[in-house]
C-alpha cells in the first residue's frame, strides 16, 4: 500500500513538474505576421533585414528572420494599442502606426505601418496566431 501511495504521489509531482514548462498564455503570440517591403528605400535599413514579425501580450514587438542553416536572428521593440490602432515605439528611431481594420483580421490580410511623422510605411500580413 506504501508503494502505491509513493507511486501515486511521484506521478503527481511529476505531471506537475510538466505542465510548468508549457509557456504561460500571457506570454504566447498573439498576432504572427510576414514582414512586406513594398518600398525599401522608405523605411530604416534595420527594418530591411527582417522577414516576420510577432506582437506579444508581454506589450513586445519581435521581429526576426530564418537563416537556411537553421540560425534565428531577432530584435525586440514595444507596442501598444488603442481600440484598434497599434503603435510600436522607438523602432530605428521612430514610432509606427498602424491602423488595423475592425472583424478583417483574416490570414491573408495586411496592415500598412505608417512613421507617426513621415512618409516610410512597411505592411505586415497576418499569418494567424
Amino acid at each position: 500500500m506504501k508503494k502505491q501511495v509513493l507511486f501515486f504521489a511521484v506521478t503527481l509531482l511529476l505531471c506537475s513538474a510538466v505542465s510548468c514548462t508549457e509557456t504561460p498564455p500571457e506570454t504566447k503570440t498573439s498576432y504572427s505576421w510576414q514582414l512586406i517591403l513594398e518600398k525599401p528605400s522608405a523605411v530604416p535599413i534595420g527594418l530591411q533585414i527582417w522577414k516576420y514579425a510577432d506582437f506579444f501580450n508581454d506589450g513586445t514587438f519581435v521581429l526576426s528572420v530564418d537563416y537556411y542553416h537553421g540560425a534565428k536572428d531577432t530584435d525586440t521593440f514595444r507596442f501598444s494599442d488603442s481600440g484598434n490602432v497599434i503603435r510600436i515605439h522607438d523602432m530605428y528611431g521612430k514610432d509606427w502606426v498602424g491602423t488595423m481594420p475592425d472583424n478583417q483580421i483574416r490570414p491573408g490580410n495586411t496592415v500598412e505601418f505608417k512613421e507617426a511623422e513621415g512618409n516610410g510605411y512597411f505592411h505586415l500580413k497576418y499569418l494567424g496566431n
